[in-house]
């Protein structure tokens, strides 16, 4: 079994990587925390393939489909203009 990389002492590290995505307001952090929780929920399934309990394995796929679809609806890549930074120390 290989060791996950966000936490192998913690059962519990990819919830607190998904709480994280759930939690981010900015669009921008959300696409890297959701990017961060997939591969946690992806490491955890891993780890647990052969140990984990039917509802365990119903909430891991439960997660990794919320984390997947929000992927799908990346609110920066359908409107950018609404990212970009803009310099604020520039003379008028």
């Amino acid at each position: 079994m290989k060791e996950s990389k966000h936490n192998p002492n913690s059962t519990h590290a990819w919830q607190h990587t998904f709480r994280k995505a759930m939690l981010a307001s900015d669009p921008l952090e959300l696409k890297w925390r959701l990017h961060d929780a997939k591969h946690a929920i992806m490491d955890h399934i891993e780890d647990t393939m052969r140990t984990a309990s039917q509802s365990e394995r119903r909430v891991l796929g439960t997660a990794l489909d919320i984390v997947s679809a929000l992927e799908r609806s990346d609110p920066v890549a359908e409107h950018p203009h609404f990212y970009v930074d803009y310099p604020t120390n520039v003379a008028a």
